[in-house]
């Protein structure tokens, strides 16, 4: 298919914002979850996230069991999949 008329984002993808492909601060907006728990990040891992039960977050990356999520402070890093629902 031909995109180049119909470009929306800077990438040429009519799919998707151009906020999104910037990789702004609203970049995981289009895909959210919610916590099914609480769960208190491992101080050895930096990569992870704390949250509280029924948080929203914004999903960065679901790829596998752990997901890359944006709380809404901005904060980004991984949280287990399986205390998330995107059935919000």
């Amino acid at each position: 298919y031909d995109n180049s008329s119909s470009a929306i984002g800077t990438l040429g993808d009519p799919y998707i914002s151009d906020s999104v492909q910037s990789g702004t601060s609203q970049a995981a907006s289009l895909f959210r979850a919610k916590a099914l728990y609480g769960y208190n990040a491992n101080p050895d891992d930096p990569n992870e996230v704390s949250f509280a039960k029924d948080e929203v977050m914004a999903i960065v990356d679901s790829n596998g069991k752990w997901w890359q999520v944006q709380k809404a402070d901005g904060t980004v890093g991984i949280a287990p999949s399986n205390y998330l629902s995107t059935n919000i």
